[in-house]
């Protein structure tokens, strides 16, 4: 395919796609816990899903991200990048919170937008901005469950961004919950909740398998998400990328 000129939020706020380039065998999956953290422990209780992301007008997230990408074509691609999610506004709905979150890259420039709903049970994506238009997604796409168990799960099918390729289709996507762990962002360490996301659909001639692990520390926010795409061809893997999400920095109002 060729290269998108516009990047696409998606499945959980870090996923910043980017269409596929004709791949070959990539790298084995990043370490879930990594970072550079220190040793001291920064510990919350989530009493509901509304506290695994604390929706204040004003809150912020630096992240620093890793992206490897490896093919026959280009050989082995590593980049570097830094995104800020920045809450714009905040609604208090009788289904949950409401929260407009706005990404900005290094420059501070936007280059995409998601709408969050925090309900008790789950933490839902609802609408995301796709090509400079706002895209409803319908029914709401949950990202996260409470509690954080792996017998808690829910699957949601509809029409959506496929993550990390550009277009849009109907596709299911499972998330389930990982339990407690300790996770390091890039300066602190993070008692956190993680939670495992899986979806697969086609694009042309080629099969896509997503998965990402995202960890949550109550009243804090996401401190670490890894991410993989697996491309098949006929039956046979012909490319892999890797991206891995790491909390910075954030301001809590």
């Amino acid at each position: 395919m060729d290269k998108s000129p516009y990047k696409v939020v998606g499945l959980l706020l870090i996923a910043l796609g980017t269409t596929w380039p004709q791949a070959g065998c990539g790298p084995a999956a990043p370490k879930d816990s990594g970072g550079e953290g220190a040793t001291k422990v920064i510990k919350a209780e989530a009493k509901s899903a509304q506290d695994y992301f604390p929706f204040a007008v004003g809150n912020s997230w630096t992240y620093d991200e890793v992206e490897q990408q490896s093919g026959s074509q280009i050989g082995t691609r590593n980049m570097r990048s830094t995104i800020t999610l920045k809450v714009t506004n905040v609604v208090n709905k009788p289904e949950g919170i409401s929260a407009d979150v706005g990404v900005f890259d290094q420059d501070s420039k936007k280059i995409g937008a998601v709408v969050f709903l925090a309900a008790k049970d789950a933490l839902y994506q609802t609408e995301l901005l796709y090509k400079g238009k706002p895209m409803t997604l319908e029914p709401p796409m949950c990202v996260a469950v409470y509690p954080s168990e792996p017998s808690n799960g829910k699957t949601w099918t509809g029409v959506g961004p496929k993550p990390w390729v550009g277009t849009t289709g109907k596709y299911t996507l499972k998330v389930e919950g990982l339990g407690p762990v300790e996770v390091d962002g890039v300066n602190e360490r993070f008692a956190c909740l993680g939670f495992h996301t899986t979806a697969e659909y086609d694009e042309g001639s080629q099969h896509i398998q997503y998965e990402q692990k995202s960890y949550y520390a109550p009243r804090v926010g996401i401190v670490r998400t890894l991410e993989m795409v697996q491309v098949f061809s006929k039956g046979q893997q012909i490319g892999t990328v890797t991206k891995v999400s790491t909390l910075r920095s954030h301001t809590l109002k």
